[in-house]
């Protein structure tokens, strides 16, 4: 919604008539601010489009989730640096079904700002690995899949992980 610089100087604002409200005697203005300090903080650090797009991914609702996340126009101005990739992560999941060479550019994309967690790389690399199955790309397919089972340590994709092995053998 708002550029992050300007939430940085809002939080700034905020924090220092806190401090000043604490100074001058009147506590319950400055707790009050220093509440609103913590919730600029928060939309700095989570950004409020990709909150309610990941609820209504989770939902089911894709296309509200891909309404949300058009919302953000400029990811690399707007979002911090973690959160760009999750962007393009969540841009892929809601472009899956439509449109495979947008996913594609978006998985790619987001593999390239970097995915924090592992679990979250391995499910990058195993839907690339279903698009070059689709496109009939049988070694980049192999090689996706040989790095979604490097990432997936916890073995929570293996039935995917197994299913398409077994795609990739069948064409």
């Amino acid at each position: 919604m708002l550029n992050k610089l300007i939430k940085w100087f809002l939080f700034l604002l905020c924090l220092g008539w806190s401090v000043q409200q604490f100074i001058t005697g009147n506590i319950g203005n400055g707790i009050a601010l220093f509440l609103l300090c913590v919730v600029i903080a928060g939309t700095y650090l989570r950004h409020e489009y990709m909150l309610m797009a990941l609820y209504q991914l989770r939902k089911k609702n894709v296309i509200q989730a891909k309404k949300y996340l058009v919302r953000i126009k400029t990811p690399e101005k707007t979002l911090i640096r973690p959160q760009i990739g999750y962007y393009y992560f969540l841009r892929a999941l809601t472009e899956a079904e439509q449109n495979i060479n947008l996913c594609e550019k978006y998985m790619y994309r987001s593999l390239d700002k970097g995915l924090r967690m592992k679990h979250d790389k391995a499910l990058a690399h195993l839907n690339l690995a279903m698009i070059s199955i689709r496109k009939r790309l049988k070694r980049k397919a192999i090689n996706h899949l040989s790095k979604a089972k490097k990432f997936d340590t916890s073995k929570m994709f293996s039935e995917q992980i197994r299913m398409v092995n077994h795609n990739i053998k069948r064409s």
